[in-house]
């Protein structure tokens, strides 16, 4: 039986993506964590020591009810890195993250260290 366009696809996108977590892994990383949505967010932030990334520091955190581990990225620059090294303070600990604002020119965190 022949091989349809849609099957081609879908099992290059399975291999190419189970290729780049492999990588990720051997780099003793985590998966990415994607963008904050706007609104609030809690995420449990784990406590490791950040490493060097390409964009910035990355932070180990993880979502609340789930197991997996994620790298945020955090750049120096930004008024969020502040928060959270004074929230890696008292790290295991969640965050309640508020954010505000769509894109570079108007969005706003606000974080807040949730007690234990």
């Amino acid at each position: 039986m022949p091989e349809t366009l849609l099957d081609y696809a879908n099992r290059e996108l399975t291999r190419i993506e189970e290729k780049r977590q492999a990588a990720i892994e051997a780099q003793g990383g985590h998966p990415f964590l994607g963008p904050i949505p706007e609104g609030e967010s809690t995420l449990r932030l784990l406590a490791e020591l950040p490493k060097e990334g390409r964009y910035g520091k990355l932070f180990t955190i993880q979502k609340l009810n789930e197991d997996t581990l994620y790298s945020q990225t955090i750049r120096e620059e930004s008024p969020l890195y502040r928060e959270y090294l004074e929230a890696l303070k008292t790290a295991p600990c969640t965050l309640k993250i508020i954010r505000v604002g769509q894109d570079k020119s108007n969005t706003r965190y606000s974080v807040t260290v949730m007690p234990k």
